[in-house]
């Protein structure tokens, strides 16, 4: 039994315990790195517990980079100190200043990461087991010519990484397109999406239409105009459908969609929204028919109608109530009173790091996407 022993209270948790004896045998040296391990039947008759307990601590110190498993050698002890990644792959740049969400999002994911591997329940407080760490490549165009991307500073970053370390997933925020043929060295790697069209997490934009339009039919509002910024595929389009039934049952008229061009965030998706809302005036202006309300589904966007609001003098609330999608910690501020469709980010972060760590350790996780809902807030005085 190569020597491994326990020392078993079996009027506790029999599975964590094991977790926690494996733990400090590997930490402490007492089991060095390349020694295999019994296997799982022998474990388990040892220990009396079920094949299905030993399994489960052996994915969960898998995951957690203390062994490595594979069908010819067994399991493996690794080094304690092994360092392993999650590489966390942005479609814009980080740099632009007004990437605001995606940086609030990535800089949360790498505190949740960093969280993780200094709280794992399984050992004692003052334990650190894995030693993961999250890595940004941000920037990254996967339609531009594959010559260029592989040439490009955040493609070789990558790729030495992965090399260098231990690769234990990929989260990707902002890419649109399949990554396999622009990074092999992912292909197999567990990961988490979010985009628009195919996340595992993202916003709840059906909950943010009927929320607003309520929000306005409750104050009398009987036309709205929507400035919608995502990419219309098949689930988006369901919450737009939304917003047409909640404002049909709130005795309004058909809302008006202006569907932005620029769908990714940055100066185009501002600009965009400060000439759409100087549109939008000149021609309730020249006609007189003013919207009631104007929901806004991104909060750059936003701050370029904002400023279009205030140079063209539009009394907010007074003339046109303002209703932005937001994420707390981006703390865009606007000159206008806005109110506020406000989602934990936070919470987002959390679980799509879990989601991660579950598919680490090779289970599925059901009834996704996970579509996070936020509150109406309303500005400060």
């Amino acid at each position: 039994m190569s020597g491994l022993q326990f020392n078993l209270d079996r009027t506790a948790s029999l599975e964590l315990q094991i977790e926690r004896q494996l733990r400090s045998n590997i930490r402490s040296g007492r089991l060095v790195p390349g020694q295999r391990l019994p296997s799982t039947a022998q474990l388990a008759r040892q220990c009396r517990v079920s094949c299905r307990s030993i399994q489960r601590v052996m994915e969960r110190l898998d995951a957690g980079g203390l062994v490595g498993r594979t069908r010819k050698r067994g399991t493996i002890v690794k080094a304690a100190t092994e360092k392993a990644m999650i590489a966390i792959l942005v479609g814009v740049s980080l740099n632009d200043e007004r990437s605001f969400f995606y940086r609030a999002l990535v800089k949360l994911i790498q505190s949740e990461i960093h969280d993780a591997s200094r709280n794992d329940p399984a050992v004692s407080d003052d334990s650190r087991p894995w030693n993961w760490f999250g890595r940004v490549y941000d920037g990254l165009n996967l339609q531009q010519n594959p010559d260029e991307l592989r040439a490009s500073a955040q493609y070789q970053s990558l790729v030495s990484d992965v090399l260098l370390n231990p690769l234990k997933g990929v989260i990707t925020i902002a890419l649109e397109h399949e990554l396999a043929p622009s990074f092999p060295l992912l292909a197999n790697a567990p990961r988490v999406v979010w985009t628009t069209e195919s996340p595992d997490v993202f916003m709840d934009l059906q909950h943010f239409a009927q929320a607003s339009a309520e929000y306005v039919g409750r104050l009398g509002a009987k036309r709205i105009v929507l400035f919608h910024t995502v990419e219309r595929v098949p689930r988006v389009e369901a919450g737009l459908k939304a917003l047409e039934n909640t404002a049909r049952e709130q005795g309004m008229a058909r809302p008006e969609v202006v569907q932005f061009q620029s769908v990714h965030r940055g100066a185009s998706l501002e600009k965009e929204g400060y000439e759409r809302a100087c549109e939008l005036i000149r021609n309730a202006k020249a006609t007189g028919e003013w919207p009631d309300a104007l929901l806004v589904s991104d909060d750059v966007a936003m701050r370029g109608v904002a400023f279009a609001l205030l140079q063209h003098g539009i009394e907010v609330p007074r003339r046109l109530r303002v209703i932005t999608f937001a994420s707390e910690g981006t703390d865009i501020h606007y000159p206008v009173p806005v109110v506020r469709y406000l989602v934990r980010l936070p919470v987002v972060a959390r679980r799509m790091l879990e989601i991660l760590l579950e598919r680490v350790a090779g289970r599925s996780v059901p009834n996704l996407p996970d579509l996070f809902r936020g509150e109406l807030v309303a500005p400060e005085n």
